[in-house]
This record gives C-alpha cells, structure tokens and sequence, in this order.
C-alpha cells in the first residue's frame, strides 16, 4: 500500500497503528507549534542508557529544524517524533540521511508510534531518492535496538567502550558501546 507523502504541503497524513489499537494516528511534518509537546516528549524520554548526552530542558527547533522532524499524533495530541537529516554537510554525502532522534510518549508505547515513524521517514527519504538511513543507538538499549532491526536495520559497526555513562548497579558508571546501524533503501 502506498501512503501519502509526508514532504508535500497539502498531502494527507500518513496513518499508523496497529489492527487493534484504540486509535490510530496519523503521522505529519512538524510545525513550530509542536514546541513545547516536543520538548515533553524530550524530556520524558531521556534515559542515561538512551543517549550519552547530558539532560537538558532547552528549546527543542534550538537543536532541529522543523523541516527535519516527523511528528505523531493521536486524537490531536503529539505523541512522538523522528528526526532525520544529512548525516553530514557534504556533498558527498548527501544520498545519505542520520535517523538524529526518535522518542515517543510512555502512554503510547506498543501503539506503532515508533515503527510508523520509521516507516514515514523511510518514505519520505525514499521520495527524495536518499539511498541510506543511518543512526547510532548505545548497547544497552535492548528496545531500540529491535525495533531498529524489525524495520531493516543492520549493525555496521561498534564503537567498543565509546562512553562511560552512570548505569551500572547503583549508578557506577561503566563502558558503553556505540552501535552504528544503518539501512539501504530502495532505488527509485
């Protein structure tokens, strides 16, 4: 089945959901108005095992371009987010785009919010002829890591011991690996 493009103003949203799920959602582009549930959404999900970087509450388009993000929503309410864009400033390297963020409201979880929001940025990359999505997800995230694989992703490399982060038992801090995954998309 094919879906509509996300990218086009005026396009209809693309629809997600499981068969059995009590609503199903559609997936859009983001707008500046979806500041502060992304910011929520942001802040909600930060986990030390879900990403090196330290917890700050900061303007979320201060470190993404709406032009960049995907948004879920159900009954009107964000739920979650992808952010993908170029993997690098290069020109060499413009077939390639970096899957920069993905997070999804606690309530959500095991609706197709995450899937769908990959499965809308594969589309969208697609319709732009990018040939490769990458990303990089830490070890530990066990979750992350299988849904990354159920939409096609594949380990490319590890990055052995490549932060130190406060998650063993009682917060000792210990080595984590960096996973680099990454996807080759179709050819259109």
């Amino acid at each position: 089945m094919r879906v509509s493009e996300t990218q086009r103003p005026g396009a209809a949203p693309r629809r997600f959901g499981p068969w059995n799920a009590p609503s199903v959602g559609i997936i859009r582009p983001a707008t500046p108005q979806d500041e502060a549930a992304l910011v929520e959404i942001e802040s909600e999900t930060w986990l030390p095992h879900v990403s090196p970087a330290p917890h700050r509450v900061r303007a979320f388009f201060e470190a993404n371009h709406p032009d960049d993000v995907l948004v879920a929503v159900i009954d009107g309410r964000v739920v979650g987010y992808v952010v993908v864009r170029p993997a690098t400033p290069l020109s060499s390297n413009a077939h390639v785009l970096k899957v920069a963020g993905l997070g999804v409201r606690s309530t959500t979880v095991r609706q197709g919010v995450a899937g769908g929001l990959l499965d809308a940025a594969e589309e969208r990359a697609v319709a732009r002829h990018i040939e490769r999505l990458t990303l990089h997800v830490l070890a530990i995230n066990a979750p992350a890591r299988a849904l990354y694989e159920k939409h096609g992703y594949r380990i490319e490399g590890v990055l052995r011991g490549e932060f130190r982060l406060p998650v063993g038992p009682n917060g000792t801090v210990i080595p984590v690996d960096d996973v680099l995954m990454a996807k080759t998309l179709a050819a259109t």
